[in-house]
């Protein structure tokens, strides 16, 4: 599997983080300040902004890689696909 140009700071995101987000304390604030850090670095490129929300349907954690000038959504994970298939499933409970 090759890997896009444009994608292959992502794999460095952890690592770039790792120091102000730990997964068994993470919180509000520290993923904020993650977010903040590797938006203000440009470590995604010049144009590319890191966001991270919730799904309101699903309440699942989303991720986003945004072209700046023109809000369009580069990267999604989950993809809305599984967004929807997610959904689809907690409607089936």
């Amino acid at each position: 599997m090759q890997i896009s140009p444009d994608y292959v700071h992502l794999s460095s995101l952890q690592a770039f983080a790792a120091s102000d987000v730990h997964p068994n304390t993470a919180n509000a604030p520290a993923v904020q300040n993650a977010v903040n850090a590797i938006n203000e670095s440009e470590l995604l490129g010049f144009d590319r902004e890191l966001r991270f929300s919730s799904d309101p349907r699903t309440r699942l954690g989303v991720v986003e890689v945004l072209n700046r000038s023109t809000g369009e959504v580069i990267v999604q994970l989950p993809s809305q696909f599984i967004l929807n298939l997610a959904q689809n499933l907690q409607k089936g409970n």
